[in-house]
């Protein structure tokens, strides 16, 4: 049999709520460090100060005005914490930290433990609205394995200590488990998953930082930093590894060239759904190998539907998707939230030689070149002067780039002239999108339709969860050439990039770093990928269930109805009395068992130390009122010497009939009468 000491576990109370203070403090901290970095400065030494509580109970008295007095002070501070900022949830999070001190500076009753423990769990709904990351879910778990244990603490201590009843521990913890989940499920059912993404960071930069856009502007000035951000994560479905192919995550095609920038088309149809969430694009070619992928896009102020190859469907709950003549597909309404969709594609290959093909018609939107362009006719016609196809053209003017031309992102400029002119002819340096504008360009010279396509390249495999991680500074441009017979064929002008993952080898922290790619991939996914438009379907399912729970239950009365009619003497309104009155018995049968508690299956001497026991906790209450405040180590003899002499006698005879009625074999009638005249007299003014 385990035994538990009670005076063990009133010391253990106060450590346990120190580590659960903390936990909620350093998950708020967590969820937005820049919200709280003076808080948080403030907040440390006085937290490991709170840690003596020797110090604490010594100066009680004197701490507790101290807090007071700058509770009033923060009541302005607050008002211009909200003035200042802006906003509600930063400045009313703040003031959970304080709150959070004041109390950890008076925590010597059950009232402020239970005060403490309130406020540490709104600073825990505090940093779930702050934030979405998956470090979250640690904090959360973490949270909730403290306030379970302290929660079972101060049941053992009301238990075993001096309080009036038996504590619920079991029932006490399952009630808070489940209602916090009850009310995490309920708020994660009706917030979708809104963020402003990339859009709220783009607009503070002050330079250029590398990065998928909606729109391609050439000629600007200055170094471009490399972004490493996250913008979305790709799972292979359909086997294990990498692919050995490069890979172009397509975004955009423009169409367009004034000389300066690239317009993309602003005609689109939308995609006719096939079934519930499944839109077909093409038809499938024989003998081309295909792919699965599953996509989680983060929210990056962009509606662009990212995809791989030559699609032949995607799979995904979109609000409204369209696509361009340029085969650009994007998802209305959907540009701040977290995509996710899977994406079945042929895999490209490389048109072998053959002889060339009369071009069909509409092509020459991507045979436009602007004004001006003279000398890029000439390097043209230089380039490609022994191609004797249009696909060999495209591979010399490929390489010719890659051999003569410096990738760079420090982007210079000489002259007022066109970017790519000084591009071509005078600096000879630039990034992939001055590459492929004069791919396009050139192509466009020799008769070969082209345009300029958008979107990322490569990424990191993460061999730990088989799926790729894209980042910002993996945005790259390259071009498609149209080859009648092969349609568009994928060139990349850029030169090859060295990238930081060559030759690396997998050590213990790159393992770790997978596996915790690996985790944000599920909570993406499976979380935070979570919107309006699945909310919307969530109550369409829940929609349909009643429907079909109505038309179920109305199917059983109406075979009811049958069977009766069938049955003689055995009318229909009959057989229903007698499942009324079933239900009827069984629901008093079930209300009379809750109503025999443990107090009415006592014997009446138990029932009278049971009364005895909620006197005394009556009592400890009006005395904490008076002043007199009894702690979790002393005994209850120990306590009533603590009163002045003149009321000795009545709180040590008190503190006698309490043991007599809860350890004497059978209590006296009328023992909760003298415990609550003994209490009156002690506590008379």
């Amino acid at each position: 049999m385990i035994r538990i000491s009670f005076r063990t576990t009133g010391a253990m109370i106060d450590p346990a709520m120190l580590v659960f203070s903390a936990i909620a403090a350093l998950t708020l901290f967590v969820s937005s460090p820049s919200h709280f970095l003076l808080p948080a400065a403030l907040y440390t030494p006085l937290f490991i100060l709170s840690l003596d509580s020797r110090f604490l109970q010594k100066r009680q008295r004197f701490l507790r005005r101290i807090w007071n007095v700058l509770s009033l002070l923060y009541l302005p501070v607050l008002v211009l914490d909200m003035s200042a900022s802006g906003e509600v949830i930063g400045p009313v999070a703040r003031l959970l930290y304080f709150l959070q001190l004041a109390k950890l500076y008076d925590r010597s009753t059950t009232r402020d433990r239970s005060q403490l423990f309130a406020v540490s769990f709104f600073q825990i709904l505090a940093a779930a609205v702050l934030t979405t990351e998956a470090t979250l879910l640690i904090g959360l778990v973490l949270f909730a394995a403290a306030a379970l244990a302290v929660l079972m603490i101060m049941a053992l201590l009301k238990d075993g200590g001096e309080g009036a009843a038996p504590a619920p521990v079991l029932k006490l913890t399952t009630a808070f488990t489940v209602s916090i989940f009850v009310l995490a499920i309920g708020i994660f059912f009706m917030i979708p998953r809104l963020s402003l993404g990339y859009l709220q960071r783009m607009q503070a930069r002050d330079s250029m930082v590398s990065g998928f856009s909606d729109h391609m502007d050439l000629g600007q000035i200055g170094a471009i930093k490399k972004d490493s951000s996250v913008v979305m994560r790709i799972k292979r479905l359909d086997a294990h590894g990498p692919l050995s192919q490069t890979l172009y995550w397509r975004g955009i095609a423009y169409t367009t060239y004034d000389g300066r920038k690239w317009i993309r088309s602003t005609r689109a149809l939308s995609l006719t759904r096939q079934s519930e969430a499944r839109y077909p694009l093409n038809d499938p070619r024989p003998g081309a190998p295909t792919i699965e992928l599953e996509f989680v896009v983060e929210p990056m102020d962009s509606e662009v539907v990212f995809l791989l190859g030559r699609p032949l469907e995607v799979e995904g709950r979109f609000f409204w998707l369209e696509m361009d003549e340029n085969r650009t597909i994007t998802s209305r309404y959907q540009r701040f939230y977290r995509m996710s969709y899977t994406e079945r594609a042929e895999l490209p290959l490389p048109p072998p030689s053959a002889p060339d093909r009369a071009l069909p018609e509409g092509l020459d939107p991507y045979l436009e070149l602007p004004p001006g362009t003279q000398r890029i006719e000439s390097l043209a016609r230089e380039i490609t002067a022994t191609a004797s196809t249009r696909y060999d053209a495209c591979r010399q003017i490929e390489a010719y780039l890659r051999r003569h031309y410096t990738y760079t992102l420090d982007l210079r400029r000489t002259g007022t002239g066109s970017p790519i002119d000084e591009f071509l002819f005078d600096q000879k340096r630039g990034h992939c999108e001055y590459f492929a504008t004069s791919m396009a360009l050139l192509c466009r010279a020799t008769g070969v339709p082209a345009r300029v396509v958008s979107g990322f390249l490569d990424g990191e495999f993460n061999s730990a969860g088989n799926f790729y991680v894209v980042r910002q500074q993996d945005a790259h441009a390259w071009v498609e050439a149209y080859i009648p017979g092969f349609r568009w064929v994928t060139f990349d002008p850029s030169p090859a990039i060295p990238t930081e993952q060559a030759g690396q080898s997998a050590s213990l922290g790159t393992i770790i770093h997978n596996y915790w790619e690996s985790y944000k991939l599920l909570w993406d996914r499976y979380i935070l990928t979570y919107n309006l438009w699945d909310q919307f379907y969530v109550i369409m399912e829940v929609s349909q269930a009643m429907q079909h729970g109505r038309e179920a239950l109305s199917g059983f009365l109406s075979t009811l109805r049958n069977q009766s009619a069938r049955a003689p003497g055995v009318p229909f309104v009959a057989l229903i009395g007698a499942i009324a009155v079933g239900a009827v018995a069984v629901a008093a049968i079930r209300r009379k068992r809750r109503r025999l508690t443990p107090t009415n299956t006592l014997a009446p001497h138990s029932r009278r130390a049971l009364s005895a026991m909620r006197e005394y906790v009556r009592f400890l209450q009006a005395a904490a009122k008076h002043g007199y405040m009894k702690s979790d180590s002393d005994t209850p003899l120990e306590f009533a010497r603590s009163f002045p002499s003149d009321r000795r006698l009545e709180s040590t005879r008190l503190a006698e009939v309490y043991y007599s009625a809860r350890f004497g074999d059978e209590p006296h009638e009328g023992v909760e009468e003298e415990i609550r005249e003994l209490g009156r007299r002690i506590l008379a003014e």
